[in-house]
């Protein structure tokens, strides 16, 4: 499971504690849609019922790593650091790289781009 995420900030009018994002997932999958400000890359796809087979099989209590998304390095560098557990279950994500996370620790913002 890849994915790709970016999201655009902006002012989004009334939506002021939400961030405007479009979402690439396998290729098959582009959502643009307001996201509240603080839910993760997993309430996204939950919130919007894409379906990415076993996406988010834990619901987000870091007990996998079907949430495995990759990131672009810009994306990335504005993250937090990864926590053990997080760190943990990565170890055991399909197609690791330098830039990956799991989704349920994706924390959507308006200054993640």
């Amino acid at each position: 499971m890849m994915c790709v995420w970016v999201a655009l900030p902006g002012n989004f009018g009334p939506f002021e504690a939400s961030t405007k994002c479009i979402c690439t997932a396998n290729i098959h999958h582009k959502i643009t849609t307001s996201c509240a400000k603080g839910n993760s890359f997993l309430d996204l796809v939950v919130d919007q019922n894409v379906y990415i087979d076993g996406f988010g099989a834990c619901e987000g209590t870091l007990a996998c790593s079907t949430c495995h998304v990759i990131l672009d390095q810009k994306g990335y560098d504005q993250l937090g650091p990864i926590i053990d557990e997080e760190s943990d279950m990565l170890d055991l994500a399909f197609g690791l790289t330098d830039m990956s996370r799991l989704g349920c620790q994706v924390c959507l913002s308006r200054d993640l781009e």
